[in-house]
């Protein structure tokens, strides 16, 4: 294999990786967002539901923004 192809596959990696760890974040504030945002509803609490619904669509976008790259 030629330094180009191995260049090519470090950067394909490289790429690969950042895109999990994008969908690991993504989740996580999903994750969280959903939580906050069931506790809030339950509880009441239409400001705390109002941030975790901005929190949960900024998740959403970021998982979107993952997957299509």
């Amino acid at each position: 294999m030629d330094l180009t192809n191995q260049l090519h596959e470090v950067e394909q990696q490289e790429r690969v990786q950042s895109q999990e760890h994008l969908r690991d974040i993504a989740q996580h504030l999903i994750n969280e967002a959903v939580s906050k945002l069931s506790m809030a509803v339950k509880t009441g609490d239409m400001q705390t539901a109002t941030v975790a619904q901005f929190v949960l669509d900024s998740g959403n976008d970021k998982l979107n923004g993952a997957v299509k790259q």
